[in-house]
């Protein structure tokens, strides 16, 4: 699963092109309540046939759906979009400082470790791809 989004992020990157305001995700798995709160009221949620290019579509600055989370079934069916993601902090988690980052990044990190997140990731511009598992970063690539 982790290979299917990181292929699935660096598409969304390249669909998205000058105007990728970044993206985060978060894997869910629908069992568990996740600590979310839609910023947008009636989002339409994008039904083009490839995951990466509906992605790519809400994460442009022109998009009015850029913010937040966009949420995920285990199976990467997209299923809410612009969410504002809450999860507590973590303090005795592993951070490599030496890396620009920044409050998606953390928000991401910090929410691989509630139950029912399957994976959470993001990707920006300045930072490149991360996943995360279980308060872990599990997959890097520099921009």
């Amino acid at each position: 699963m982790i290979e299917k989004l990181v292929d699935t992020l660096r598409d969304v990157v390249k669909l998205s092109g000058k105007d990728f305001s970044g993206i985060g995700v978060i894997v869910w798995n629908e069992e568990f309540e996740l600590p979310i709160f839609p910023l947008r009221v009636n989002a339409k949620i994008p039904n083009n046939e490839k995951l990466a290019k509906n992605l790519a579509q809400i994460s442009s600055l022109n998009s009015d759906l850029h913010d937040g989370f966009h949420i995920l079934t285990p199976t990467l069916k997209l299923v809410r979009v612009a969410q504002y993601f809450s999860p507590p902090i973590v303090h005795d988690i592993s951070l490599n400082r030496g890396r620009r980052f920044g409050g998606r990044y953390l928000a991401a990190l910090f929410g691989s470790k509630i139950s029912g997140v399957v994976l959470s990731a993001v990707a920006t511009p300045a930072l490149g791809i991360a996943i995360f598992k279980n308060g872990h970063e599990v997959y890097f690539e520099g921009p």
